[in-house]
């Protein structure tokens, strides 16, 4: 990976991207967080969690608070960076980046706590993230052991609120709208940002890529 953040730097620990899907399961960007840490182990405990949401795996809704807190602690979050990067070489390089971890994740436990007010219990489950934007704003899905499901947005001030899932499909439809719009002004588009994607790409050793810990290189 190239460094494409200021507070990123050559030798920074790249971590296991967290993928972002639109409410109808289609992939809209990673992010991808960065350690400047020395403790291993919250790379590891970072990595596992990631790898458990992008399966798609349940996990316990406050199981997920539990794990993430760690994560929030200041000095471990001071340690993190992360940038926005989207899964379509269209789109270009990075579209949001900045410290800590990731904001997709920020606001859990507001989002958690509504639900569980709105469930009137805590044994229920976390779903998925459904993209709502580039950076902090998001929505949360959660679901019972009936299969009710409760779906909560956070803004930027981590508010949490009720998420109206036919708003949040109507303006997904505007959002893979404005793409197409993007093609139609600029048809040499997909195949520069294509070029650059593949520029990249070689730029990083393959025995580099591969190792536990992947690290930022320092670009040509």
């Amino acid at each position: 990976m190239s460094n494409v953040s200021i507070d990123q730097k050559p030798g920074d620990i790249v971590c296991e991207p967290l993928l972002i899907k639109t409410i109808v399961g289609m992939p809209a960007y990673y992010m991808v967080a960065t350690y400047n840490g020395k403790d291993r182990r919250v790379v590891r405990k970072w990595n596992a969690l990631v790898t458990e949401i992008n399966s798609g795996s349940r996990i316990l809704a406050r199981k997920l608070t539990e794990r993430l807190a760690s994560f929030f602690d200041e000095k471990v979050f001071s340690q993190f960076t992360w940038v926005s990067i989207p899964t379509y070489t269209f789109l270009g390089t990075f579209q949001a980046a900045s410290g800590g971890i990731p904001p997709a994740l920020r606001g859990y436990e507001e989002a958690f706590e509504l639900a569980k007010k709105l469930y009137g219990r805590g044994d229920f489950y976390f779903a998925r993230i459904i993209a709502l934007g580039h950076a902090h704003v998001q929505a949360f899905e959660f679901v019972d052991a009936s299969g009710e499901t409760v779906a909560v947005k956070v803004d930027k001030y981590e508010r949490a609120g009720f998420a109206n899932l036919k708003e949040i499909t109507e303006n997904m439809h505007d959002w893979v709208g404005n793409w197409y719009e993007l093609f139609d002004a600029d048809p040499g588009l997909i195949e520069r940002n294509a070029r650059r994607w593949r520029e990249i790409e070689l730029e990083v050793p393959d025995d580099a890529a591969q190792k536990e810990f992947p690290r930022i290189i320092k670009s040509e």
